[in-house]
């Protein structure tokens, strides 16, 4: 924003372009000519620009043309900020992760299956962790097992992005949604 705006006398070229209160152009005048007018509206003259050894004025109230300028820049401020906000969160991709353990009843699991389904038909990416807790490292056929329930359960939602990994006694599997292409 131009803070210093030159009004009247101050405005140093001699032939001036006008611009009246309505911002319709006047024609081009000498610098007399127009502090006259300026001077029977009872209004400023305001220096908006130069452009070819030519000011660009208009003809309206000092203090009312800076807060017109004000609010012009604040509802541009406003638009970008905008527009940042909405870039970012484009291009935030949210995870969501569901936990599950060796012996989970069959209503909780079945129960969780749908909110990773949900997730998944939201475009949204979702880690499984099966938490696997003292003695239950020893029943690998069961963990086997509660891995293929849980891939074949999501295969026609999701795509698993990893093969299980075992670490610290947690089981991670990653899912994408399927309409979703791998970036390269």
């Amino acid at each position: 924003m131009k803070t210093n705006y030159k009004i009247n006398n101050f405005i140093t070229n001699n032939i001036i372009k006008l611009i009246d209160i309505n911002s319709v152009y006047l024609g081009i005048f000498k610098k007399k000519d127009c502090i006259l007018k300026c001077k029977i509206l009872n209004l400023d003259l305001v220096e908006i620009g130069t452009k070819n050894n030519l000011s660009i004025c208009k003809i309206i109230k000092y203090k009312k043309f800076l807060y017109l300028e004000s609010k012009k820049n604040n509802k541009i401020k406003n638009l970008i900020s905008k527009n940042n906000k909405i870039i970012n969160l484009k291009k935030v991709k949210k995870n969501k992760e569901i936990k599950l353990h060796l012996f989970t009843s069959n209503n909780d699991y079945f129960n969780k299956i749908n909110f990773i389904k949900k997730f998944l038909n939201n475009n949204l990416c979702v880690k499984v962790t099966l938490i696997i807790k003292g003695r239950e490292i020893l029943k690998s056929k069961i963990i086997k097992n509660n891995i293929d329930k849980i891939i074949f359960n999501i295969s026609h939602f999701g795509v698993l992005t990893n093969s299980p990994n075992i670490l610290n006694k947690n089981i991670f599997l990653n899912f994408r949604p399927k309409n979703v292409k791998k970036k390269k």
